[in-house]
């Protein structure tokens, strides 16, 4: 097992060596501690993924009061299908206070910004590490501050966000407030109103330099702290399939369009049967109950065996990599995504596809 996947990303990381060190993530991401049921120390919620509303109030108030200020909100919404556009919403407000939007569709590895990382014009793709530094740099997110990931009501894709400053930029304390920007004014939070103007208060990616220097890495992590790929391509996912000695597990997080065409072996965990409610945001389910989810269908999240985590386009395979971190998965396990996912591997001519038999 640790031959297949210490050659795979032996291949997949010679690919990126142009740009080392823009896939990585921290093998020494802290866990988050363990819920009980009295007091949960405000340490302790600096370093969790997931927060309730009341939890991320606190966290707020508490910097707020020290004169810290080192609570950031990013609104990650972001709508697959429909009428809904996170960046026109989060301008014409309200937002959190002092928040800032993350737009997927532009912080991400575009071709024409990035010919020689994604030649295949890939939708979505994550965005090289580089990148988010300046981006970072122009918000003026510091490497010690908090962030905690956002959204409206229907926003269920901030796993994605999370898993883009957690896993791809190295970021140490990235968490999702659990429950939407309308819970969040039921329960009397501060907020800022009016309307934003586009051109000042959202930087596109086309207008970040992102080969300087940035104030965010000046302070980067200690060289000796080990790093693992966590982002995996095509050449790596061919690898594991094509090696019967490879005991790599496929999740894939699709829904129904699983049916139609999957990779060899996937197993299917569709994102929306980890959460509460699927049609209002990205609250998970409890730790426990997503874990029965997992090992129903034959993936123990706390074992050895190495995950890769799969989708349409890379976004809700994120929801699996966090609901896995959540159920007690360690990062000393090989956990990743697989950032092409169904998108490519279906237009690749040579790489094996299944279908799921018609009953």
């Amino acid at each position: 097992m640790k031959s297949c996947v210490s050659k795979a990303v032996f291949l997949f990381v010679s690919l990126r060596r142009q740009r080392a060190g823009a896939w990585t993530s921290p093998l020494s991401v802290r866990r988050p501690c363990p819920r009980g049921h009295g007091s949960y120390p405000t340490q302790c919620l600096s370093h969790a993924s997931l927060l309730s509303v009341a939890e991320c109030l606190e966290l707020y108030h508490n910097s707020t009061r020290s004169g810290e200020r080192s609570i950031r909100f990013v609104d990650g919404s972001w709508y697959h299908k429909g009428n809904r556009n996170g960046l026109f919403e989060f301008l014409n407000g309200p937002r959190l206070p002092d928040s800032v939007y993350m737009d997927m569709d532009d912080i991400s590895c575009q071709t024409d910004l990035f010919p020689t990382l994604n030649p295949s014009d890939l939708y979505l793709m994550q965005p090289p590490r580089a990148l988010l530094s300046a981006w970072m740099d122009f918000y003026k997110i510091r490497r010690t501050d908090q962030v905690i990931v956002y959204g409206r009501s229907g926003s269920v894709f901030l796993p994605r966000t999370w898993f883009t400053l957690h896993a791809v930029l190295s970021h140490a304390r990235v968490s999702i407030m659990q429950g939407s920007l309308e819970d969040w004014m039921r329960a009397g939070g501060p907020l800022d109103e009016g309307v934003l103007e586009q051109s000042s208060s959202v930087v596109r990616a086309a207008d970040l330099d992102w080969e300087q220097p940035t104030r965010y890495d000046s302070n980067s992590q200690s060289p000796s702290e080990q790093a693992v790929v966590s982002i995996v391509d095509a050449n790596y996912m061919l690898y594991v399939i094509g090696d019967n000695k490879c005991s790599t597990k496929i999740l894939d997080a699709r829904g129904s369009s699983f049916a139609a065409g999957h990779m060899p072996g996937a197993v299917h965990i569709p994102y929306s049967s980890l959460l509460v409610d699927p049609t209002s945001g990205s609250q998970f389910k409890p730790g426990e109950e997503m874990r029965k989810i997992f090992l129903a269908q034959g993936v123990d999240p706390t074992a050895n065996t190495p995950l890769v985590c799969s989708c349409g386009s890379g976004v809700s395979a994120c929801s699996l990599y966090l609901a896995l971190h959540v159920c007690g998965r360690s990062p000393e396990q090989s956990t990743k995504v697989y950032d092409g996912s169904w998108n490519e591997w279906k237009t690749l001519p040579y790489t094996p596809k299944e279908q799921v038999p018609k009953k």
